[in-house]
């Protein structure tokens, strides 16, 4: 068995985004799981917000995103996403 160095949040966080990025979404729903919270800091590492519309699934993540990115939309102002990541 390895060392545990590879955390399993930022391995899948990193699977979604790879897999995310080829779709090219523009409306992204971002959900309030630890591996989202991974994916936040991955993303916003690589530059995936940029050009993006966010949607947070909570205050808890809108916090999280509002320090990586500027453009968030009011959930109840959405009717539709290009994706969601839980």
């Amino acid at each position: 068995m390895g060392s545990g160095s590879c955390d399993p949040r930022a391995v899948a966080a990193q699977g979604a985004l790879d897999i995310i990025s080829r779709i090219k979404p523009y409306l992204v729903g971002v959900g309030t799981s630890s591996t989202v919270a991974a994916f936040i800091e991955i993303a916003s590492n690589r530059g995936f917000f940029k050009d993006k519309v966010l949607v947070a699934s909570s205050i808890d993540t809108s916090m999280k995103l509002r320090s990586h990115v500027g453009v968030l939309a009011d959930p109840s102002s959405v009717e539709s996403l290009d994706v969601y990541v839980d």
